[in-house]
């Protein structure tokens, strides 16, 4: 059985296809294993501790670059630090206003 050039064609475009998606997807799942986001979380501190919303921008914060510290999560532990530090822990908060902070 003979098989005409747009027959191979459409079926090499099938395989680049596939070993394409393959390769992002495997890229992906290496990546976030060899670099985990970052975790701040808040000190424990009872039910009156509720510096979620200090932990999330601490998170988000470090994940764009700031804080100091040579990884990612030293850097998120650091500015939540410096927000639990600067700022105290308020009863509740939004995580946009401690982003402003």
């Amino acid at each position: 059985m003979s098989t005409t050039p747009v027959t191979k064609l459409l079926i090499m475009s099938a395989i680049t296809g596939m070993f394409f998606i393959t390769c992002c997807q495997l890229t992906q799942c290496f990546y976030m294993k060899m670099n985990p986001p970052p975790d701040a979380d808040k000190a424990a501190g009872g039910g009156t501790n509720n510096s979620c919303w200090l932990a999330t921008a601490s998170n988000m914060l470090a994940g764009a670059g700031y804080g100091d510290g040579t990884t990612v999560q030293q850097r998120a532990d650091d500015i939540y630090a410096d927000m639990t530090g600067n700022y105290g822990i308020a009863p509740s908060g939004w995580t946009d206003v401690a982003l402003s902070w």
